[in-house]
């Protein structure tokens, strides 16, 4: 998902395929996290592989799906969140609960989590908890936290 339907490149990591695949080549990017990943999996060799995919929005994809509301939206895009963010605006009106994990350059890291927290305060949404995500920062240029977002119009 983004904030455009169109086409995009998604970096696939053939080496640790649940961690750091997504359409942001922040993780691809980063040598000492791909370093330490890979010695960690025995998989020194394998590299990320760049994949041509469509993205849709997440009001186009609730809108073809006829949801109404959302309940639990959970984002975890390997440091996209913002563009899927910014492809909901419709649908964030009708969210309760947002679980949200944000990462970036740990130099960006503070800027982007200001620019996501002033933008879902603009729906109604007030940070509730966040927690660090340890191995992300470690041994790697990148910091990412879990955060937990309610929209005050429900609670």
């Amino acid at each position: 998902m983004s904030n455009k339907i169109t086409k995009k490149k998604y970096y696939y990591n053939s080496f640790l395929p649940s961690s750091g695949s997504g359409l942001n080549k922040i993780t691809k990017n980063d040598f000492f996290w791909n370093l330490s990943r890979k010695l960690v999996t025995f998989n020194l060799f394998k590299k990320f592989t760049e994949l041509q995919v469509k993205s849709i929005t997440l009001d186009n994809f609730c809108k073809n799906k006829n949801i109404k509301e959302i309940e639990l939206l959970k984002i975890d895009t390997e440091g996209h969140e913002f563009h899927v963010l910014k492809g909901g605006k419709k649908i964030l009106n009708r969210t309760k609960i947002i679980q949200l994990e944000i990462l970036d350059a740990k130099k960006l890291f503070k800027k982007k989590f200001i620019r996501i927290n002033n933008f879902l305060s603009k729906y109604n949404f007030k940070l509730l908890k966040m927690k660090n995500i340890w191995s992300v920062s470690v041994l790697s240029n990148m910091k990412a936290i879990d955060a937990l977002y309610v929209n005050k119009k429900f609670y």
